[in-house]
Parts: structure tokens; sequence; C-alpha cells
């Protein structure tokens, strides 16, 4: 049965999104009718929307919970499938593809949500087939994952987030948390767990990105006590930047960075403005790699805890892969 607008009365159970009969053409309209059902008081259990196929979204993406009822995003079996983004213009209030926390040309506002799951593995499965990836333009910039404002309980994993469409001039993302804009709701503790993040779309592909920086009061509206574990992160210029965080667990990642870009400071992880106590645990920096040939404060770190009020604990990490030359400059995915 395909399932229109609005959404049943009683909106619960599996649903099949994108190929032959499927209950949804697309994730958007997937989404758009969690939305409502929410919006109405119609979410009558747990949902999961099964990927069956590859989806190509021309829209850009919300999606809200405030219920006790968890939706899951899942791939309907043991099989590759892909989301691509293609819209290429911003967004009316949230920056991003896939936007947690905003419901997204219903009411265009943050909404409190909670009990988001996004697993790459299919039922019983193990390995990583769920993609998430935009195009080139607006959306590459903002990327393809975003929790806005104020979302708890949701985590991301076994997911491949990722990007490789080459641009020079600007900035990139895959991961983006952060405060609903001129407010201070931000996300409180989500997971971000073992999943693939690639973002060497630019010369500031950056990979996680966690930014307060539109709070009505600084740092009070900072993503906070965010987990970032087990993810093999391959970034242009920074793995993880703490754009104001209050609190991060980052254990057990691996992490790459391929400076591609000259007159520039690279990094494994970055602080800046965050607060609280940020745990730096485990991972392993395997190739940072910078081509800076500018005279100055340049070149690449592996961690550079500064920039805020905060407790930093660095502990059984390993370093290594350090490199200084000019093999990697206009072509990112080389390994170097």
């Amino acid at each position: 049965m395909v399932i229109g607008t609005p959404a049943p009365a009683e909106f619960k159970g599996a649903y099949t999104v994108g190929g032959e009969g499927a209950d949804f053409a697309s994730l958007y309209a997937a989404c758009d009718s969690v939305n409502k059902a929410v919006i109405a008081g119609n979410l009558a259990g747990d949902i999961e929307l099964l990927i069956a196929a590859d989806l190509v979204e021309p829209k850009n993406i919300g999606l809200i919970n405030n219920t006790d009822y968890t939706i899951t995003i899942r791939p309907d079996q043991d099989a590759d499938r892909t989301i691509l983004f293609t819209q290429s213009t911003d967004n009316e209030g949230a920056s991003g593809a896939f936007v947690i926390g905003c419901d997204m040309g219903i009411t265009f506002t943050g909404t409190a949500t909670k009990n988001i799951v996004i697993d790459g593995f299919a039922e019983g499965g193990d390995t990583r087939r769920l993609t998430f990836t935009t195009t080139d333009g607006f959306g590459s910039k903002a990327g393809p994952i975003v929790f806005y404002g104020d979302v708890t309980n949701s985590i991301i994993k076994n997911c491949i987030v990722t990007n490789t469409i080459y641009h020079s001039s600007t900035s990139a993302y895959a991961i983006t948390l952060r405060n609903e804009k001129n407010t201070d709701k931000c996300p409180v503790g989500v997971i971000i767990e073992n999943n693939k993040i690639e973002v060497l779309v630019a010369d500031n592909g950056q990979g996680i990105y966690l930014n307060g920086s539109q709070a009505a009061t600084a740092k009070v509206g900072a993503p906070k006590n965010t987990v970032v574990r087990n993810n093999e992160i391959i970034a242009a210029t920074r793995g993880i930047f703490l754009y104001g965080a209050n609190g991060l667990i980052a254990e057990g990642n691996t992490i790459r960075v391929r400076q591609h870009a000259g007159g520039r400071l690279s990094h494994g992880i970055m602080g800046n403005s965050q607060t609280g106590v940020i745990t730096v645990r485990g991972n392993k920096f395997v190739e940072l790699t910078t081509v800076n040939v500018t005279a100055g404060d340049y070149g690449i770190q592996a961690i550079t805890a500064s920039g805020g009020a905060s407790v930093w604990m660095i502990e059984n990490n390993f370093f290594g892969g350090f490199d200084a030359g000019t093999a990697c400059a206009g072509n990112p995915t080389k390994i170097c």
C-alpha cells in the first residue's frame, strides 16, 4: 500500500522506502509523513524506515520526534544503499541535507526531538551498508547529516557519511551538531559510532563539526556531552572541530587528515571555545599530512587542546604517520 498525505491515524511499524512497490518513493516523503504524524499526535508505536533502494533526494529533509517511540532508519536487507542529496540552495532555517530536529517545510522551526536511530546495518547484518552523500553545491558545504537544536537520545552508527566531489574554496562537513539559531537549544548526548566519515570535498573539509556559535548565550547553547566512538574519519583539514562544545568523549577513532592546500593549520582534533571535560582516549592518528609551504604558524597538529575554558583528558592515543610534502596537492583522494 502506498501511503500518501496525511499519514494514517495510527502510524507505526515498518515501512519500505524506495524501489518497486515501496510504501514511500523517497526518504523526504517518509519523513514528511512521520513529521505530520508526530505533530498530529498520531505516532502510535516505533517506526522503522527501511531503505530498499538507492535514493536521489532533490529536497533537503527534516525529521522530528517528541514522543517516547523510536524512529529507526536502516537498510531493508544486507545490501548497499546510497542516499544522495542534490539540493543546491540553502534551507530557510537550518542548514544541512538531512536535519534531525527540524521538520522542514511544515513549520520550519526547531522541535524538541529524541529517540532517532540511524543505523547502517541491516537487521542481523554487520557491514556498513547505508551511505549518505551530497552533490557539489550548498548540500556538500553544510553536510549530509545535521543534529539541530534540542536533540536527545539519538545516534548515527554503522554508516558511511561522505562527499568526494572536490572544490577548493569552501568549507564542507560530514556530520554537524549545532544549536538552534539564536537560542540555547542544542544537541545533548548524541552518539556517533562506527561510521566511516570522509570529507575531502574542499580544502577546508572537516569530518565532525560541533558548532555552538549561533547561540543566544555563548557556550550555553553548545552541543553537550557528544560521544564520537570507533569511527574512521578522513578529512582535508580537521577530523573533529570543537567550535563550541560542552563536553566530548572521542575514543577509539582512526583519524586521517590529508591537507591539500598551503597557508593553513590543520588538525586531527581542534579545540576552539569549548567548555567542560574533553576526553580524547585510545584514538589512532595514523595519517597527518601537510603540504604547507607558507611561512608562519601553519602545517599540521594531531590535537590542539586550547581555545576554551575546559579540561582535556588525553590518554592512550597513538600518534604516527606525520608527513610533509606536496604529494597530495591537487589530489585530495591520494593516500600520502
